[in-house]
């Protein structure tokens, strides 16, 4: 059995507890009581001699209406004392057995369902029909019921107010004084002739309760009288109405292409949300789906609403002829956090609210009402599961598994679908798509393996050789033979573990893997693999290396003798001539080999192939494809580039996907779904957060060699100077800033001056500077010494006027202490502002902050002197890690609230703090977070609205707290002033813009270079800069930086207190880029 957990919208609890007297026995310890149970742990009450538990517990527990005990093994989490002698032991059930789960959920939803019984016996009283709904008089009861079966029969269950015991039945027909059910099992002891007994029905999206007696039975045939009252309990928020055609409106905008709204008639509303109707070729939505505006109109436009919603679903709705005749879509309005209430303490039993009727089974539906089960939680940490299995040469690979839940003790037979890592990208890249692929076959109750690994000799946690396990270092070895030996020890793995055994085997091949899967799927033969799917792959390397490595072809060079040594391609550095070596050694390198495999696979292949993605000819795929071979063979264009991983477009690719292995697997098709992106978010964040980072120890000379370059290079960030979409995207950004002569500009994060010298070309003019002064803001002193140079330079060649300039050599990145403040004054209400603000502060331990909802530990976390009552609160309630995080929270707090004392120093400051001298930050005694402010500031050194126009291009990505940056641009803009800011979008791919910038330089012979730089230089400049720009986009997915959505830009901008705020795509075609605007 597979137990879901249930609960109500807004508790924090997994599963509902439920209060009970229960005896039970715990092995060597005695007799207790269990005081409260839920389907995944207990809270039991024993003699107060146990002082000192163990940390397991076995226990057998009498469970009422039960002929045996339930022997389960739990986990002690938290001890309290209980008054007057006693100890209260709080557990966490551990490796239940199926029927030992089975007990518990009955017995706890049997105690639920008695709760209800409890009101509904009372007398349910006529309410306002919201959530809760009562149906009165017989008559009324039966048409309810009726409509109820007009679908077919009706699943529920049959209880008795102090009987623990669940009959399953299906409601069949109704009449005019009888009710007739159908039990599961006719030997069901349960219900007798003249038994008063509850029924609770369930039926699309409402539940329905009601109190009846049994008339007659004959086996699993049972005849009830009609109720005289039923209570109907809608799962929706609120109540819907149907508009009369043409009526009601709705306009919303679509994600692309940017300034398109969709209008269409409304088909239901309700207060919290609506539903339309789109054409079947109109899949422009996905769940999840944010939407900034949706304006709800009548048909001439009258009686205009607007609100904020979330695409909730995507229905098909079939005709009489089985074909689609429309999309179904279902909006909710308003989807945001609940406000935090800030230091509220629990009411004394005096205070407390009574609960009326409504209320009372508000809480106890809402408690019945399935939820999201929690990731299954393997043996790592933060629900990662990790696996290891040799290699044949006993070399270590590790991978990570994703699974659909699993049953204690049996292995799971399932599909695996294998996902080796894409060049530059480790395991962790594709949790995504990992957990679109689990959600889609969890949903449809179909079991199914998705396992990912890192590469031997390649980046991540698998086996290199010693010399190579430096950062930087890890792929020097890498080859392709490698990676196709990968797979075979994959599958080795795959068909001999004690975890799962396959049914079917698919292989998922990205970008430099297309090699490899096609290599590896030729030497099966299908014996083992019987399904692969290309993803934006190359079926041979020497085309793609030869792109992404700025038209070097190291293969051909290679071939003729020529050594190429170290390079790196892509962020990647490698031994090329290694690598090349194995390539031409393998027949890994040319298309006529990839031709000659593909002729000879027998089983199905489907490519995904992404139009934008300029690293492979789409030709290239095309001709591969139509290779004639013994297998089925299909391919799909999609409107993405090389490798969209974590955006709107990699979701869109995901369904692609899911939807082909799901065909392949079970001959149907499907529309996805998306899972939540909250849970993506958790568990990307889970599996990097276990890795190791690429080291960053100096910020700033990381900076300086990224926009200057190193002893190697001239050029480096300037290269797209001579992009023509980068200076068409820096041309929009002044478009919007729309400075004038007499304005005050401010370029924060100039970098080398590209934008404030494209201002002085643009509106400059001989006597007549473009603004009236510009501010140079940066923390790299010789970018900004390039900035005004380039400036200088171009107002003496083209004779133009320069505005005043004035540098400042800042970190514009502000201070976490900045945040910290905000929180204690109750500026942020609740956790979430304070995610990524300080190191070692992750996500988990803010989640569990917000599940514990104590009073308590929100005064610890605002800085409440610690006593002995607190840290036992703390021991009991969290585990001993997390303990130290909020301990080291603390302190902070406390430092800014001078509450110290030298215990809470490091031991260098303590002499310090006793003469009276003030301690920094940085001098706390830190077990688990850290905070080095260095020079970052908690305030810019501008005054109050100091500038009229702002500009801030490509810079908020790279900070660590943009949205304190973007309040303190709101200070220093002048009222009537505005701000321009941009940034990459998540997954952006410049492929296509770094090639149109070769074949340009290639085909070009008058192409303008940078003054003193010959082509080669160039050229040479170009592959580096393009090297550290695929390096940026690693750091980014590590989490070290953040490129955003527009929707994420338009909420931090606006929380900013900007507004008017407007956003506008660029940079290439597809854009790469977003640009907002926002109004002071």
């Amino acid at each position: 059995m597979n137990v879901q957990p249930y609960g109500r919208p807004g508790d924090r609890r997994v599963y509902p507890r439920v209060a009970c007297t229960l005896v039970c026995t715990v092995a060597n310890v005695g007799s207790g009581r269990v005081l409260n149970v839920s389907d995944g742990g207990a809270f039991v009450a024993l003699p107060d001699q146990h002082a000192h538990l163990p940390s397991q517990l076995h226990l057998s527990v009498a469970l009422l209406g039960s002929d045996q005990a339930v022997d389960v093994s739990a986990r002690v989490v938290r001890v309290a004392a209980l008054s007057p002698h006693g100890l209260g032991v709080g557990l966490q059930f551990q490796d239940l057995s199926e029927a030992a789960a089975e007990q518990i959920h009955r017995y706890v939803l049997g105690r639920l369902l008695a709760e209800i019984a409890e009101i509904m016996e009372d007398g349910p009283r006529h309410v306002d029909p919201r959530n809760v709904q009562v149906v009165s008089g017989v008559a009324s009861v039966a048409g309810t019921l009726r409509d109820m079966i007009a679908e077919g029969p009706v699943p529920g269950l049959l209880f008795q107010r102090d009987v623990g015991e669940l009959v399953d039945l299906q409601l069949f027909q109704v009449s005019g004084a009888a009710v007739l059910v159908q039990l599961r099992d006719a030997a069901a002891r349960l219900p007798a002739v003249g038994d008063h007994v509850h029924i609770t029905l369930t039926r699309g999206t409402f539940n329905a309760h009601a109190h009846s007696q049994v008339l007659d039975r004959s086996g699993a045939r049972v005849t009830l009288e009609v109720p005289a009252n039923l209570t109907r309990f809608e799962l929706r928020r609120s109540q819907r109405r149907s508009p009369g055609p043409q009526e009601m409106f709705v306009s919303i905008p679509l994600p692309y292409p940017p300034g398109k709204k969709l209008r269409r008639e409304v088909l239901d509303i309700s207060a919290t949300g609506l539903a339309f109707k789109m054409r079947p070729d109109e899949a422009l939505l996905l769940p999840g789906t944010p939407l900034r505006e949706v304006v709800v109109s009548g048909a001439n436009g009258d009686g205009e609403t607007r609100k904020t919603g979330q695409v909730m679903h995507v229905t098909p709705v079939q005709g009489e002829a089985g074909a689609v005749e429309y999309l179904r879509v279902g909006l909710d309005f308003g989807i945001a956090d609940e406000a935090f209430t800030k230091g509220v303490r629990p009411r004394g039993a005096a205070e407390k609210k009574s609960l009326g009727f409504v209320e009372k089974m508000g809480l106890l539906i809402g408690r019945l009402i399935p939820r999201k089960a929690p990731p299954p939680v393997g043996p790592g940490a933060g629900g990662v599961e990790v696996v290891r299995y040799p290699n044949r040469r006993r070399e270590d690979i590790v991978a990570i598994l994703n699974t659909t839940p699993r049953g204690d003790g049996r292995k799971l037979l399932a599909p695996v679908i294998i996902i080796p890592p894409a060049h530059s990208k480790r395991k962790e890249s594709t949790s995504g798509l990992a957990l679109t692929l689990v959600e889609n076959f969890a949903r449809r109750r179909q079991d199914v393996v998705v396992l990912r690994f890192d590469g031997v000799r390649n980046l991540g946690e698998s086996y290199k050789d010693p010399d190579c396990r430096e950062h930087g270092r890890e792929a020097m070895r890498m080859s392709l033979s490698q990676a196709v030996d990968d797979i075979q020890a994959t599958l080795d793995y795959v068909y001999d573990n004690p975890i799962f055994a396959p049914t079917q085997v698919v292989l998922v091949s990205f970008s430099l893997q297309g090699v490899v899967g096609r290599r590896a799927v030729w030497l099966d033969k299908g014996k083992r693999i019987h399904y692969w799917l290309g993803i934006n792959g190359a079926p041979a390397a020497q085309e793609v290396i030869r792109n992404a490595s700025g038209g070097i072809d190291y293969v051909s060079q290679h071939a003729s003798g020529k050594l190429s040594g170290i390079a790196n391609i892509l962020g990647v550095t490698g031994d090329i001539d290694h690598f090349c070596a194995d390539l031409l050694r393998e027949g890994l390198a040319f298309m006529a080999d990839a031709k000659r495999e593909i002729a000879e696979i027998p089983i199905p292949v489907t490519w995904l192939l992404g139009r934008y993605d300029a690293w492979i000819d789409p030709a290239t795929i095309r001709e591969f494809m139509a290779v004639a071979a013994p297998g089925p063979r299909e391919l799909v264009e999609l409107d993405c580039g090389h490798m969209p991983l974590s955006s709107v477009e990699a979701l869109s690719l995901f369904h692609t996907a899911v939807r082909q292995i799901w065909r392949f697997l079970f001959r149907e098709d499907i529309d996805p779904i998306t899972p939540d992106p909250r849970e993506l978010v958790r568990a990307r964040n889970a599996e990097w957060r276990r890795v190791p980072k690429s080291p960053l120890p100096d910020r700033r000379r990381y900076w300086q060699e990224y926009l200057l370059g190193d002893s190697s290079s001239k050029l480096a960030y300037d290269v797209l100077n001579a992009c023509d979409e980068y200076n068409e995207f820096i041309e929009r950004e002044l478009e919007l800033l729309d400075v004038r002569s007499e304005h005050v500009v401010c370029d924060l994060g100039c970098g080398t001056g590209n934008l404030s010298a494209r201002l002085l070309r643009r509106r400059g003019a001989r006597g007549r500077p473009p603004c009236a002064r510009l501010n140079l803001v940066d923390f790299v002193p010789g970018a900004l010494d390039e900035a005004e140079r380039k400036l200088r330079g171009l107002a003496e060649e083209r004779g133009l006027a320069l505005p005043e300039v004035a540098r400042h050599c800042v970190n514009v990145d502000i201070s976490p202490v900045r945040t910290l403040r905000r929180f204690l004054a109750g500026e942020l209400y609740g956790y979430d502002a304070l995610r990524g603000i300080i190191k070692g502060l992750t996500g988990y331990s803010i989640d569990m902050w917000k599940a514990a909802e104590d009073w308590r530990l929100h005064d610890v976390l605002r800085g409440r002197e610690l006593d002995k009552q607190d840290l036992a609160y703390l021991a009991a309630a969290l585990p001993a890690d997390e303990q130290d995080v909020v301990l080291d929270f603390n302190r902070m707090t406390r430092w800014l609230r001078g509450r110290l004392g030298p215990q809470d120093l490091v031991r260098e400051a303590r002499a310090r703090f006793e003469r009276g001298q003030a301690p920094a930050i940085d001098e706390l005694q830190l077990t688990r977070l850290s905070i080095r402010p260095g020079d970052q500031v908690e305030r810019l050194p501008f005054g109050d609205a100091t500038f009229d126009r702002v500009a801030c291009s490509l810079v908020l990505s790279y900070l660590s707290n943009p949205i304190e940056v973007l309040r303190e641009l709101h200070r220093v803009v002048r009222p009537g002033g505005r701000i321009v800011v941009s940034t990459m979008q998540p997954d952006f791919d410049m492929s296509r813009i770094y090639q149109n910038l070769l074949h340009r330089l290639q085909s070009d012979p008058n192409m303008p270079l940078p003054p003193g730089v010959d082509r080669g230089t160039f050229l040479r400049d170009v592959r580096a800069f393009l090297s550290s720009a695929a390096f940026l986009s690693i750091l980014a997915e590590e989490g070290q930086f953040a490129f955003f959505s527009r929707e994420e830009l338009i909420t931090m901008v606006e929380r900013a207190g900007f507004r008017r705020v407007e956003t506008v795509s660029a940079f290439g075609d597809p854009p790469q880029a977003i640009i907002a605007v926002g109004h002071r």
